[in-house]
């Protein structure tokens, strides 16, 4: 239940993971903008701004204009964003990421904080999800057969076309009554059979990334509890 360390999904864009991916599976919002999620118990369509913001940082991450690194304050360790100076090819993703998370114009670093909310346009704040929660929204793009969601037997989130255009499913899963020939990994549960075709090469590499994600919460320090804020704007 213990959300993912911020900087454990940071150093991960930092090293290379692609940014839209990392922050599409693991970030619930970033400065109160939203991204999508398909729980049953708070499903969220997900903000287009959040979608412009995943697009600019993975812009930005190609170009070099982002870049995250630990800073000491206050005798721990913090994680910070820091902008290079606007030029060339860097300069319109990392313009779109201050504009969109309200980021000081004349400031280069930014702390990253835990939370719902910033404090100032000098933070950012990241709200993280769980391991259990990624797992959840993984679960609600599976495709299930439509007489269990008739009778009530599995939640199955209703999404516009204008959503699935912005959020496209994370896993393709498909169903059957009989046993694929093909598959990369197949399970039979109440006489259907769910499984992940062999040459979807993409959801082998989020399932290998979800690995990962397990292991950044195995001992993973505590991470300070949420401050309860009222935004003003």
């Amino acid at each position: 239940m213990a959300p993912i360390p911020v900087s454990g999904i940071l150093f991960l864009i930092q090293s290379g993971y692609p940014a839209d991916l990392v922050l599409r599976i693991c970030v619930n919002s970033i400065n109160d903008l939203e991204n999508a999620y398909g729980g049953s118990g708070n499903p969220r369509a997900g903000s287009l701004k959040f979608l412009e913001l995943m697009t600019a940082m993975r812009e930005s991450q190609a170009t070099g204009g982002t870049g995250f690194r630990t800073k000491e304050a206050k005798d721990k360790q913090a994680v910070v964003m820091f902008i290079h100076p606007s030029a060339d090819q860097a300069a319109v993703p990392s313009h779109k990421i201050r504009e969109l998370l309200g980021l000081n114009t004349s400031e280069r670093e930014f702390s990253v904080i835990y939370g719902s909310f910033p404090e100032s346009d000098t933070e950012i704040a990241i709200l993280t999800r769980s391991i259990l929660q990624v797992m959840i929204d993984f679960a609600s793009y599976i495709d299930v057969p439509a007489a269990d969601i008739a009778e009530g037997r599995v939640y199955s989130p209703q999404r516009t076309p204008e959503q699935e255009r912005m959020f496209p499913p994370l896993i393709n899963i498909h169903h059957g009554s009989s046993r694929p020939d093909d598959a990369y990994v197949a399970i039979q549960y109440r006489n259907q059979w769910f499984w992940i075709d062999d040459h979807d090469h993409q959801l082998k590499q989020i399932l290998t990334f979800l690995m990962l994600m397990f292991s950044l919460t195995e001992g993973a320090p505590s991470q300070a509890a949420p401050v309860v804020t009222v935004p003003a704007r």
